[in-house]
């Protein structure tokens, strides 16, 4: 997932949105893989 928004973040337009990815990012470097699998992850729209 951390390489996915790695991926994604040049193609974003919106600086918050930028900001917000690397800010999930962060967190999700911080976690450890049995932490991970506890986050329920859903999908939104």
């Amino acid at each position: 997932m951390i390489d996915d928004i790695k991926n994604v973040i040049p193609h974003i337009q919106d600086s918050e949105m930028v900001e917000l990815s690397k800010q999930v990012w962060e967190k999700l470097e911080a976690m450890s893989n049995e932490e991970f699998e506890e986050v329920a992850l859903e999908a939104t729209e």
